[in-house]
């Protein structure tokens, strides 16, 4: 299974926000949400809790908490086989190709 990872650019939303997304493999679906459910699990014990990539657009836009600056976010499309991590800047890719660089 290869881990996709790409730049971010107007195509995907909140990409001002975050620079990179990974997709993530598998060609069947228990393979593919247990990889996403490691992955999450690593990126919440590397840069703490977050939350999915909508909420936290939405948390963004409604201006209740300024202070809000999370270094990933996660994103699946409802019952596809659409799993995506996304990640803040060159600092979080770097630390993530370390940990998973052997699924890449």
């Amino acid at each position: 299974m290869t881990i996709r990872i790409r730049k971010t650019d107007r195509r995907f939303h909140g990409h001002e926000h975050f620079r990179y997304v990974i997709d993530i493999p598998g060609t069947r679906r228990p393979q593919r949400i247990m990889l996403f459910n490691q992955i999450r699990s690593w990126c919440a014990d590397t840069w703490g809790l977050t939350c999915e990539k909508d909420a936290y657009l939405d948390l963004i836009d409604s201006k209740i908490d300024e202070t809000i600056d999370y270094k990933w976010v996660w994103h699946h499309e409802g019952f596809s086989l659409d799993f995506k991590i996304f990640l803040a800047s060159e600092k979080e890719l770097n630390w993530f190709k370390l940990r998973w660089s052997d699924h890449g």
